[in-house]
């Protein structure tokens, strides 16, 4: 049943709709009315039959006085014109029936069939006044009522003596005139219904062409272009209702969605030609990546052997040292980079969407607008074209780092082959962009291993001093505090880096919660040669407070013991001090 309604037409819906509706208000209407009519004819039948009983019982006075059984029996013949009374009965003080009507009673008395209406009634006189007068037509009885009650209360309240029962009085009606009449009215309203469920019919087939006519277009027309593939074709608007509305919506959709089809084509052709250059744009830059790690590695080695030659080899050392701080980042980035390149699933979509248009390219109509999969595929694109401009972004900010840190080699390297010849080259330095420049050469490895970076930073004034002194310093105090975290068994590694004003002074501070310094070991920190890690040449540290000397500043440690962290301070002047030998 529910499936044949579901599967209905929307006119034979709206057609069930209205004979429900008017099948059930009308149903309700008839019901009500019959229950108030019963309710009522019951109500007055009762009132009648118990205006008649306190007459008759007044008139049956002087024959249960008196014994007269022929005077009662002619009193309760006057019942006879009342088609409703199916018996009376008159019965003396003792009970015993003292006179009946009709004059042949039942076979039983006590039949008391739900159909039927009953009173009893108790025949009282207050002897005081015996006597009460009879009313002769009981015709005039049913004519008025209140009449009659107002006797009723009249003889009741003649004597203030005490009444005594002297007999009963007990009526019985049927309820067929009421029943009768119901039946009429049923077959009434029977017709009523009929006839308005024949006009609800009508007036809904007459009003559902300007319902059902619109969606049927639409109907039409999404057919014709789901089959032929005819974007051109519109719907006929009919009204300015919501159905209205709805075909002026469809006809845009019909429209935007041809227009939509040659911009998919045209989004298509720009992707793969955009994944084509930045293809080739990767491989140029990894191409130019590994050459330029390979001078690198070639110029580590003329450091070293021009060092030996020259009898600079405390200057050589330092240089590889610093050198080697950087390579590891650029080598971070590098495997970063190639991570990205290897782990980018652009190629992998591109080709699966290639694969997806190819496979419906005989009904590309159908599918962009019937499959959920077509439907989804411009903003997919969308999304796409975002990705891959994101990811480009990327390898980009990492390219460029990665220069960053090619650039600090090369400045590394010329300073030290022109160290002998003249001293650092001084410059206004923002010392908060510097700390943040030394950050970023060591993001990607803190990020890597989980490191969290707090900062604290100062408004502090611009230092003149070295740049590339002051970034070595940085850096291998980053890379020392990265592998002190790395030794610790620390849950949540931190670095913390601090800017302060001092003064005339300027410090930056590195500090680290990871395997902390032993005491014995402060005085020989700064050491040519002393180092506490496996792999560790203990050049690092020495530079770097060589360094500070030499811009004028120092370098500085605190530590708790071990397990308990470290931080390094560098304080710089605001202005350059001439070099002091270390």
């Amino acid at each position: 049943m529910k499936g044949l309604i579901r599967d209905a037409s929307i006119a034979k819906k709206l057609c069930l709709l209205t004979v429900l509706a008017v099948f059930i208000a009308l149903s309700l209407c008839y019901g009500a009315f019959i229950l108030n009519d019963i309710a009522t004819h019951r109500a007055a039948t009762l009132r009648q039959i118990e205006s008649l009983a306190s007459v008759l019982g007044r008139n049956s006075v002087s024959a249960l006085e008196f014994d007269d059984r022929d005077a009662a029996t002619e009193t309760l013949s006057s019942l006879a014109g009342q088609s409703a009374i199916e018996h009376a009965v008159l019965r003396d003080g003792q009970g015993e029936i003292f006179a009946t009507f009709p004059a042949k009673l039942p076979a039983s008395l006590t039949d008391r069939r739900s159909e039927f209406l009953e009173v009893h009634r108790p025949i009282n006189v207050s002897r005081a006044t015996s006597s009460i007068g009879a009313m002769e037509n009981l015709d005039d009885l049913f004519a008025d009522d209140a009449a009659t009650q107002a006797l009723s209360d009249s003889n009741g309240t003649d004597s203030p003596s005490e009444a005594t029962t002297i007999g009963h009085l007990t009526i019985r009606a049927n309820t067929n005139e009421i029943y009768s009449e119901l039946r009429g009215r049923t077959l009434v309203a029977a017709i009523v219904l009929v006839s308005s469920l024949l006009i609800g019919v009508s007036i809904s087939m007459y009003f559902r062409h300007s319902i059902t006519m619109p969606v049927h277009n639409l109907v039409t027309a999404t057919r014709a272009i789901a089959e032929d593939r005819d974007y051109s074709h519109r719907v006929t608007k009919l009204g300015d209702d919501e159905l209205g509305a709805l075909a002026n919506a469809f006809n845009a959709m019909v429209g935007e969605l041809e227009t939509q089809q040659k911009h998919l084509q045209l989004a298509y052709e720009e992707l793969e030609q955009r994944v084509e250059r930045r293809t080739e744009e990767l491989a140029t830059a990894n191409a130019d990546l590994q050459r330029e790690m390979d001078k690198r590695e070639s110029l580590q080695e003329e450091l070293i052997s021009a060092s030996r030659h020259a009898g600079m080899a405390e200057i050589a050392t330092g240089v590889l040292h610093n050198v080697g701080n950087v390579l590891n980042s650029v080598n971070v980035s590098a495997i970063t980079l190639v991570d990205r390149v290897k782990n980018s699933h652009v190629q992998t979509v591109i080709k699966k969407l290639v694969d997806l248009l190819t496979e419906h390219k005989d009904d590309l109509a159908t599918f962009f607008t019937s499959d959920p999969r077509g439907v989804q595929l411009p903003a997919f694109l969308q999304q796409l074209a975002v990705h891959v401009e994101a990811e480009g972004k990327e390898q980009e900010d990492e390219l460029r780092a990665m220069m960053g840190h090619v650039d600090h080699i090369k400045v590394i390297v010329s300073r030290q082959q022109n160290y002998a010849r003249m001293g650092g080259i001084t410059e206004d330095v923002d010392l908060v962009t510097l700390v943040k420049d030394a950050m970023d050469l060591n993001g990607a490895s803190n990020m890597k291993y989980g490191i969290e970076i707090k900062t604290d930073f100062d408004d502090v004034p611009t230092v003149t001093s070295d740049k590339h002194k002051i970034l070595q310093i940085l850096v291998n105090l980053f890379a020392n505090a990265k592998q002190a975290l790395l030794a610790s068994e620390t849950a949540t590694k931190t670095l913390t880096l601090q800017v302060r004003s001092e003064g005339d002074m300027v410090s930056v501070s590195v500090g680290d919660n990871g395997v902390g310094i032993a005491d014995e070991n402060f005085k020989k920190l700064f050491t040519h040669g002393f180092t506490t890690k496996k792999t560790g040449h203990g050049f690092g540290l020495h530079s770097s407070a060589c360094s500070a000397k030499e811009i004028g500043g120092s370098l500085s440690v605190h530590s708790d013991g071990l397990g308990k962290g470290a931080v390094f301070t560098l304080r710089i002047p605001a202005v350059s001090e001439a070099a002091q030998p270390v």
